[in-house]
């Protein structure tokens, strides 16, 4: 899918959000590359772009919150090798809250 969300939470004031995912090889001569946004209650954290491999995306949450609405925006999908062929984006690996120091 193009997009995906999570809820999480609490929050605290300096608590940071940490994504780590793997991107799927891309086919063609000239692999495009993708962009992903991160979002935190629909306000825009971190943008990145990549090819393929492992992506990390970090950024501090920007209020603290009983639950936190934590977004994934990619531009482009891939599909599935056949004969499956659903599209895809990512394989998320993990999402986690780190406290404020």
């Amino acid at each position: 899918s193009g997009h995906a969300y999570i809820m999480l939470g609490p929050v605290n004031l300096g608590d940071r959000i940490t994504v780590s995912a793997q991107m799927p090889q891309k086919s063609g001569p000239a692999p495009v590359p993708t962009k992903v946004e991160l979002l935190a209650d629909g306000i825009l954290l971190q943008t990145k772009e990549i090819v393929s491999g492992a992506l990390e995306l970090e950024a501090p949450l920007p209020a603290p919150a009983r639950q936190v609405k934590i977004a994934l925006r990619f531009d482009r999908t891939e599909p599935l090798p056949s004969p499956d062929d659903r599209p895809i984006s990512v394989l998320l690996k993990a999402i986690k809250i780190t406290p404020a120091p």
